[in-house]
This record gives C-alpha cells, sequence and structure tokens, in this order.
C-alpha cells in the first residue's frame, strides 16, 4: 500500500462523507470489522463514514458516534 496509502490519506482529510464496502475500506486501514473500521477510517479525516456490510448491514461512524445497522432479508426477483 505504502505510497498510495499516503495519497488516499490526503483525499479522505478532505472527504465528509465516505462510503465503501468493508473489503474496500479494510485495504486502507487493516483487518478490521463494522464499526471498529468505519471508527478507523473516521479518524483519519471524514466527518461520516459508512461501511456496507452486504447482508450484515452497515457499519457507520462520525467524531462523536458510531452504531450498527442490520438489514432485513429481499427475497431476489428475476425481471427477466
Amino acid at each position: 500500500v505504502g505510497e498510495k496509502w499516503g495519497e488516499m490519506l490526503r483525499v479522505w482529510r478532505h472527504v465528509h462523507v465516505l462510503v465503501g464496502t468493508e473489503e474496500e475500506l479494510a485495504h486502507w486501514v487493516g483487518e478490521k470489522r463494522g464499526q471498529q473500521l468505519a471508527r478507523s477510517c473516521c479518524d483519519l479525516g471524514p466527518e461520516l463514514v459508512v461501511v456496507k456490510r452486504g447482508a450484515q448491514g452497515a457499519a457507520w461512524a462520525t467524531a462523536r458516534a458510531g452504531g450498527e445497522i442490520e438489514t432485513e432479508a429481499v427475497q431476489g426477483r428475476s425481471s427477466v
């Protein structure tokens, strides 16, 4: 990651809302999950971080708070 991590960190300092999957965001801050991952990203500059977790819902963090939200399973349908 090295030099690219430094470039990403400079960008994140100017970001208001950062949204990504656990896999995408963990690539930059390590093997954390859920709210812990959101908090680690938030500590690097963004005002609000949302971590998408697929069927496990989502996690979020700001400088003052954080949490996790569950999802409800939705049965898929083919439109074809």
